[in-house]
């Protein structure tokens, strides 16, 4: 999954000693998935108002 020029590799367990030596990477991973739900949700907004534009011009 490239998102951002970056690749986000998915590791299966972490050890807290990873976590601890690299919280930079972490903040980026947490910076990461969360552009990634706001975008999420605006599309969703998006959609929503999109449909209900479409339901009041059919009518």
């Amino acid at each position: 999954m490239r998102f951002g020029g970056q690749r986000l590799t998915r590791t299966s367990c972490v050890s807290p000693k990873a976590l601890y030596a690299r919280p930079m990477a972490l903040r980026q991973l947490y910076a990461d998935a969360g552009s990634l739900i706001r975008r999420g949700q605006r599309e969703a907004l998006e959609a929503a108002s999109a449909a209900a534009a479409h339901e009041d011009s059919s009518r």
